[in-house]
């Protein structure tokens, strides 16, 4: 059965969600904290911290180093239920996510 029908949430192709541990953890490693300030934070192991990250990413389709910019890029994702397509967008991307449209330079 299809989740998306049986919840009367629209389906969309291609998109994702995270669990509920991952946007945490990828929110705290936005705000400069490093795996081993997350851990004691949120009462988890270290690799347990590692393992949530190396999901998100495989999820985002970006490396560790990139999931700050992701983040930046699909706010939405760090939502409860949020969804968003996976990968970073363009330099050009015409979106209206804070990060991209900040990124316009006005002519």
């Amino acid at each position: 059965m299809n989740l998306a029908v049986a919840t009367g949430e629209p389906s969309l192709p291609n998109t994702r969600t995270f669990t509920r541990r991952e946007p945490n953890i990828v929110e705290m490693m936005c705000l400069g904290s490093s795996t081993k300030d997350i851990a004691p934070e949120l009462e988890i192991s270290f690799s347990a911290v590692n393992a949530n990250i190396a999901r998100a990413c495989t999820k985002a389709k970006v490396t560790r180093k990139q999931i700050v910019m992701f983040s930046l890029q699909h706010s939405a994702a760090l939502e409860k239920g949020g969804r968003f397509s996976p990968g970073l967008h363009d330099p050009e991307c015409p979106c209206n996510e804070p990060h991209c449209k900040g990124m316009r330079r006005v002519a």
